[in-house]
């Protein structure tokens, strides 16, 4: 079966080896949800008389800076040593970095332990996303890139579910045991990544700019500070209007997810169709109209309708994006350039609590969420009016 990039050198397993490019959406997700379940318990183990509950935020976020430091870092050191190199060793890393968090003998081993996790998640996403850029191109790599954050939404809500059973039925440091998954893509990728790179070329010696990129992984930023709203606020909002139960907390952060797998999916379907400007209209439009609803709306099934169109929108973002960027650097700088775009999405994951925090001193929660979604509404104005004053001739990216 040959691959869609005639440049690319022929794959001797191809359903196995786009099974490993697509699970590292899924892993990546797992790095930090994959804990969730046993953070109460993990917190009182650690906590020897200090404050548990905050111990076992620091353990559980701590992954997310280094995914950011991790995917720009190794997405360039894939351009010495071959991408191929780069998913083996961290599918590896990821693995034996997740396991150790169960055998840790004090907080800080465990912090190393979390931080080494998200580092290999941040060089195996971008190697994955690098290695699909290579052997992939046009419509079909648009559908597989949005397939991996599609693969990456399950995947969360699947490792939450199974985190919940094992932490139940075993004990916390059950948990840890799903990063094996990672060892499971290693001897996967053994035989199906191909050791020729794609073209028969060597690695690049760091590859090419991922300057042209530059103005693509800004939005990004700004879009992920905004897409991150429900996830990382949210629950103190619905806390706030009377909604204290974790279930149906849980439940309406699961709507908002179902609704960011079908966006990803759409995204494939959307993509011919769309320039750039229409497509960030439409993804601010839903961004927009679903933070609204949420601080406005009443009552739990409202609140969760808007969560869901505000996963739509969340849903474009990150393959709307990849794709952009990949469609502006030069192919050497692939692996790069997926770096970066991972970084920033988490770039603005970090930076979303400093944002709001003064919005919501100023004026509540509710306020401060209907002004975020007010603020992505000018942003959908705007990309219609660049649509209108020349965007329309600027679609993403050829391939």
């Amino acid at each position: 079966m040959t691959v869609v990039n005639q440049d690319a050198a022929p794959i001797r397993f191809e359903g196995a080896f786009i099974g490993v490019l697509l699970s590292g959406g899924a892993l990546a997700g797992m790095a930090q949800m994959a804990i969730v379940p046993a953070l109460p318990q993990l917190g009182t183990h650690f906590a020897d008389g200090g404050d548990g509950t905050f111990i076992a935020q620091q353990v559980m976020t701590v992954a997310g800076p280094a995914i950011a430091v991790g995917g720009p870092l190794l997405g360039w050191l894939s351009g010495f040593i071959g991408k191929r190199n780069v998913l083996l060793i961290t599918s590896l890393v990821y693995a034996i970095a997740g396991i150790a968090g169960a055998y840790a003998p004090d907080f800080w081993t465990l912090i190393f332990s979390r931080i080494l996790l998200g580092l290999a998640c941040g060089g195996m996403t971008a190697a994955g996303m690098g290695l699909l850029a290579d052997y992939y191109s046009g419509p079909r790599r648009d559908r597989l890139i949005g397939w991996v954050s599609v693969i990456g939404g399950g995947g969360t809500l699947i490792s939450l579910l199974a985190a919940g059973a094992l932490v139940e039925n075993i004990g916390w440091r059950a948990s840890f045991g799903l990063y094996l998954v990672g060892l499971l893509m290693f001897l996967v990728a053994m035989p199906a990544v191909p050791r020729i790179p794609a073209g028969g070329a060597v690695a690049h010696g760091g590859g090419g700019s991922v300057l042209p990129a530059a103005g693509y992984l800004v939005m990004l930023v700004i879009l992920s500070i905004v897409l991150n709203m429900i996830a990382v606020q949210g629950v103190f909002l619905l806390h706030e209007e009377g909604y204290t139960s974790p279930t149906v907390q849980a439940i309406v952060l699961d709507v908002m997810t179902v609704g960011t797998m079908i966006g990803a999916y759409a995204f494939g379907h959307l993509r011919p169709r769309l320039s750039y400007a229409s497509m960030l209209a439409l993804t601010w439009a839903l961004l927009g109209l679903g933070m609204m609803g949420f601080a406005l709306a009443q009552g739990i099934v409202a609140i969760s309708l808007f969560a869901f169109i505000a996963g739509l929108g969340a849903g474009l973002v990150t393959p709307s994006h990849q794709s952009a960027v990949l469609g502006v650097v030069q192919p050497s700088a692939n692996a790069k350039a997926m770096g970066f775009a991972l970084g920033a999405i988490f770039v603005g994951l970090m930076i979303n609590p400093f944002i709001v925090k003064p919005l919501r001193e100023a004026m509540g929660f509710q306020s401060a969420f209907a002004a975020i979604g007010a603020a992505a509404l000018v942003g959908c104005a705007a990309a219609l009016l660049w649509r209108i004053r020349g965007g329309k001739r600027a679609p993403l990216p050829a391939h």
